[in-house]
């Protein structure tokens, strides 16, 4: 005969290990010994009598209960390991303290009197393909940390519970600086570099998973100007990354090939995200907010790698990018305009298809050439100066282009243009491209002072869509 009742219980345990899994995959093995997988399943069973009053909506109630669950053992995990107590001195079940490194660390290092000796002689010591560790806890540093071994993984317990403290540092430009091939940075925040945040100088197959960088003062002028900047690499992946209060671009990418942006958040910089020289990227799942400008796609002169190109921006979330820009202003990205959600700058053949770009108040997209005027005399005779051959395409636009900023205070348009292109050719095979539904708004500035000046109709075209770097 059918038994509800033991049907119920079946899903009942099921839905009990479903969590602890759930739980386990958040925080870490490091909290999920047998007995303290014994002691978790007793608070899910709690937890799945209350929340499912006898009804089985097992998949609806994982995430918000293992969610309460992880912020506990997050908690437990930061404790003072002599007394089992938070700062406040409450004790703490012991169950819920940590149970030593991850099995995957090869070396691991905890908070001392002297952090930046520990981490830097681990670091060293760490031999390829090896897994340097950071506990939970603040670490403090006064110099740049420095990782010269391929296939390195540096990391931390997670963003919110490993920071690396850089507010005191008086040695080295950088909070963190990769020298070498295949190296991974993962889980931990770094705060408060005066210099850029971690750098990668012409290496190949870099990760940056799960890493923040922080500066807590807005628009300052003392906040650094890099947060994740990897220049002249091939093969870069930065993903569940967050960047705060960089003075330039949060989420930095120059003069490399092949990368990849994910998933990440840039809020309070100058520039969000800025991909600059590079060739093949894609910028994908990504939230620019409450920066002066959202995304940025660069081509600039006087450079050792140039023509940069293809870069496809799409399906990310670019909104309310009207914080006044506070660059250094002997800087290019000086001149880009509070408001403006995606630039491209003298750049070719990219795509920005498929995002929700909204409340910015100069303008969706601008495209503008190189102007000398603008952005400095160049010398580089081997400079292409135009915006070519760019696809703006599908783009859900709302409230854009309302509040002009800088040089476009009172001439934002959700499509804002600066009217030049290469005369020595003819328009068609140079021209931009803009296929959006509804009637987006147009502003030719006209920089170049052409006539007949051109309209958005002389913008409508398409062009083939590039493909992405996640394989």
């Amino acid at each position: 005969m059918y038994n509800l009742q033991e049907r119920h219980e079946c899903e009942r345990r099921v839905a009990l290990d479903e969590i602890v899994k759930y739980l386990c995959a958040t925080v870490g093995r490091r909290c999920c010994g047998p007995h303290e997988t014994a002691q978790l399943t007793e608070l899910a069973a709690y937890m799945y009598d209350f929340e499912t009053m006898s009804q089985p909506m097992i998949r609806k109630m994982v995430p918000a209960a293992g969610l309460v669950m992880a912020t506990s053992m997050l908690m437990a995990c930061d404790l003072d390991h002599t007394n089992g107590a938070t700062g406040g001195g409450v004790p703490f079940p012991g169950y819920l303290m940590p149970v030593g490194p991850p099995a995957e660390c090869d070396h691991y290092v905890e908070p001392s009197d002297d952090d930046q000796t520990a981490i830097q002689t681990a670091l060293i010591e760490a031999e390829e393909g090896q897994t340097v560790c950071l506990s939970p806890g603040e670490f403090v540093l006064n110099g740049e940390l420095n990782i010269g071994k391929k296939d390195l993984t540096f990391q931390g317990a997670g963003p919110d519970v490993t920071t690396l403290d850089f507010s005191g540092q008086d040695l080295g430009a950088n909070g963190i600086h990769i020298q070498s091939d295949g190296v991974t940075i993962m889980d931990m925040t770094v705060t408060e570099p005066p210099g850029d945040g971690i750098r990668a100088t012409d290496v190949n197959d870099i990760v940056f998973k799960n890493t923040h960088v922080r500066w807590a003062a807005k628009s300052s002028e003392s906040n650094g100007d890099y947060g994740l900047y990897p220049v002249g690499c091939t093969g870069v992946r930065i993903e569940d990354s967050l960047v705060q209060g960089s003075r330039d671009a949060g989420i930095y990418v120059g003069q490399s090939n092949t990368v990849l942006v994910k998933d990440s958040e840039a809020y309070e910089n100058v520039a969000g995200i800025e991909i600059e020289n590079t060739t093949d990227a894609e910028v994908v799942g990504c939230y620019a907010h409450d920066n002066s400008a959202g995304v940025l796609v660069f081509n600039l002169p006087d450079l050792v790698i140039q023509d940069g190109k293809r870069t496809k921006v799409h399906q990310n979330k670019i909104h309310d990018n009207n914080l006044e820009n506070f660059a250094d202003p002997g800087g290019v990205v000086a001149m880009v305009p509070g408001g403006t959600g995606v630039l491209v700058l003298a750049s070719d053949n990219n795509e920005i298809t498929n995002n929700e770009i909204s409340g910015n108040g100069t303008a969706a997209i601008i495209y503008v050439s190189y102007n000398n005027a603008l952005f400095g005399e160049t010398m580089d005779m081997e400079f292409d100066p135009y915006a070519q051959n760019n696809y703006f395409h599908d783009n859900t636009l709302m409230g854009n282009g309302e509040s002009g900023q800088g040089i476009l205070t009172g001439a934002g348009a959700d499509i804002v243009v600066d009217g030049c292109f290469d005369q020595s050719m003819e328009l068609g095979p140079q021209r931009n491209c803009v296929k959006q539904s509804g009637s987006p708004t147009f502003n030719n500035v006209n920089l170049c002072e052409l006539k007949p000046a051109l309209t958005l109709s002389d913008f409508d075209c398409e062009l083939q869509g590039l493909g992405g770097q996640d394989p």
